[in-house]
Formats: C-alpha cells, structure tokens, sequence
C-alpha cells in the first residue's frame, strides 16, 4: 500500500518547483505558490508567471478556460489538457510539469 502511494504521489502529484511539495493539480499548485516562500525566492519565478498569463490569455481568446484544451471543455470523465507555451503541443495538466521540463531541456 505504502508503495502504491509513493507511485501515486511521483506519477500523478503535481510538484511545487519552490519547495517541492506535490499537490492533487495544477490549480491547487498555482494556489499555494502565491503564498510561497521558496517559489517566491527560484529563479524562473518571472518566466512561469508569464507563461501562466500567456495560456490564460490564449484561452481567453480562443473563449475556452485555461487547461480546457481545444474541445471548450473536457471531456466526460476525461483528464484535461493545456497547451505547452514551449512546442503548442497539447499535454495532459498531470503530466504537464514533466512535459515542460523535456521541452526545455531540448
């Protein structure tokens, strides 16, 4: 059980790139680095604040939330998905977090 939870909390947890505390999503995640320490003190804080206000633009646009994907909404019972601001590929929001960080690796 103990390392079913582990697997969960790696695979599926979205981690804080401050403080490293893992959270259930990405908008509970972007809710506590608001009011972080160690977020507020990274480097790259200016870049993600663009990047949020970026996609929260383009969704804007495009009439649709942040973290909708193409569709307006997600799917029945379906993850949802954003927008890479690196590549435009569409990610899943779980997985969002590795995704950004191969794309700026490459």
């Amino acid at each position: 059980n103990a390392a079913a939870q582990g697997v969960y909390e790696q695979e599926m947890m979205v981690p804080c790139s401050g403080c490293g505390r893992r959270f259930k999503d990405e908008a509970t995640m972007i809710k506590h680095q608001k009011g972080c320490t160690a977020y507020a003190s990274s480097p790259g804080k200016e870049e993600k604040r663009r990047m949020h206000e970026f996609e929260e633009k383009v969704a804007t646009e495009a009439g649709v939330g942040v973290g909708q994907g193409k569709g307006g909404g997600k799917a029945p019972g379906g993850p949802s998905s954003i927008c890479c601001y690196i590549c435009g590929k569409q990610t899943l929001v779980t997985s969002y977090s590795q995704h950004e960080k191969a794309c700026i690796e490459k």
